[in-house]
C-alpha cells in the first residue's frame, strides 16, 4: 500500500494543481524544526509562491475516511499541523485521491495553535521519556504495533542487531 501511495503522489499533486490552478514542486529530504532539531517532517511538495506545503495522500478502495466534509480527517489534520510547526509554513494543503470512485478531495488547512502546542509538548515528552532514556513506550495494542514488535523479535532471534535509530534514517537538513 505504501509503495502504491508513493508511486501515485505525483498524480495526486498534478490533479490538485489542475483543480486549484496552483503550482507546486517536489521536496527532497526532510525539514528540521528551528527549535528542536529532533523534530522532523517530510512534506512531499512546496507550493510555489506561498509559505505552504502540499501533502498528497491516497485513500484505498475500502477506506473509511470521510472525504466529503469541510475539514480533513483527523489523521491528516495532525500531519498538517505537525508539518506547519516544523516547516514554519503559514498553511498546508491536503489532497487525497480516493481509489473508491477515483475522486480528488482537497482542503486548505490553517494553523491550529492549540493543536500545534499539544503536538510540540507530546513530541518533547516522547523524546525525553523514551528516546533519551532508550525506553520503549508501552505497546498501544494496535495491529501495527504488534507487527512491528514481531519484526523486531525476528531480527533479534536471528542474532542481528536492531537499532531503531538506523532503521529511521533521516535525509537532508534545514528548513527546506
Amino acid at each position: 500500500a505504501m509503495q502504491v501511495g508513493l508511486a501515485l503522489e505525483p498524480l495526486v499533486a498534478q490533479l490538485w494543481q489542475e483543480a486549484t490552478g496552483k503550482r507546486c514542486r517536489q521536496v527532497r529530504g526532510m525539514y528540521v524544526d528551528g527549535e528542536k532539531d529532533y523534530f522532523r517532517a517530510h512534506v512531499q511538495r512546496k507550493v510555489v509562491g506561498e509559505s505552504a506545503g502540499l501533502l498528497a495522500k491516497m485513500a484505498g478502495p475500502f477506506s473509511k475516511l470521510d472525504l466529503k466534509g469541510d475539514k480533513p480527517p483527523d489523521l491528516y489534520m495532525c500531519q498538517c499541523q505537525w508539518a506547519m510547526m516544523v516547516c514554519g509554513f503559514d498553511r498546508m494543503y491536503l489532497a487525497v485521491l480516493s481509489l473508491n470512485g477515483y475522486k480528488l478531495a482537497w482542503w486548505e488547512v490553517a494553523p491550529h495553535r492549540p493543536m500545534i502546542q499539544a503536538l510540540r509538548r507530546a513530541g518533547e515528552d516522547f523524546w525525553t521519556r523514551h528516546i533519551l532514556l532508550d525506553q520503549a513506550p508501552e505497546p498501544d495494542g494496535s495491529q501495527a504495533s504488534a507487527q512491528a514488535l514481531e519484526a523486531i523479535g525476528r531480527i533479534q532471534a536471528a542474532g542481528m542487531l536492531f537499532d531503531a535509530h538506523m532503521m529511521t534514517g533521516i535525509a537532508g537538513h534545514g528548513r527546506g
